[in-house]
């Protein structure tokens, strides 16, 4: 019970700060420095993020396999401000999305710290915070990811004039 509650008051810390970009970043690099290889910066090329078992690994590293040369990715931060930070710097982003029972359960069997409360309040923070720049990004859903992520890759390309070759599912 009182790792849920350290937990809970790290949780809430965690969904505030990460709304705000700036304070997101500056406690981010100061608390975690090896985190600047996940963190959006202007050489970023695509972001990929979404809330924790929303199919963030398979998206970059299936990403990852389909392109002929090395391509900069921000990723598996699950903060809104990766989101927030590339839209306001026009960079393509893709956001995943997944049934929240189904993310939340999975997080929360991975994570024994994180309560489904504490799960079911950053999965509506991480999308809700986001929810006002829609317009500006490719979403993307579990299912379509891991079924058919060549075609969520078209679509980032439709969106943004980018060129990234597809990802073809193969057995």
């Amino acid at each position: 019970m009182v790792s849920y509650r350290i937990s809970n008051v790290r949780g809430c810390i965690r969904r505030f700060v990460s709304q705000h970009p700036s304070l997101y970043y500056r406690l981010l690099f100061a608390s975690r420095p090896k985190a600047r290889r996940l963190a959006v910066n202007r050489k970023t090329q695509l972001v990929i993020e979404g809330f924790p078992r929303a199919a963030n690994t398979f998206a970059v590293v299936a990403f990852e396999q389909a392109q002929k040369g090395s391509i900069r990715i921000a990723h598996h931060l699950h903060a809104p401000a990766q989101v927030i930070r590339a839209v306001r710097w026009h960079i393509p982003t893709l956001v995943l999305i997944r049934n929240p029972m189904d993310a939340i359960v999975s997080l929360t069997v991975r994570q024994a710290s994180v309560s489904p409360e504490q799960a079911l309040k950053n999965y509506i923070c991480f999308y809700e915070t986001i929810a006002k720049y829609r317009h500006s990004y490719v979403i993307a859903l579990f299912k379509e990811v891991i079924e058919n992520y060549g075609a969520v890759i078209e679509r980032v390309n439709t969106k943004f004039g980018t060129h990234f070759p597809l990802f073809d599912h193969t057995d």
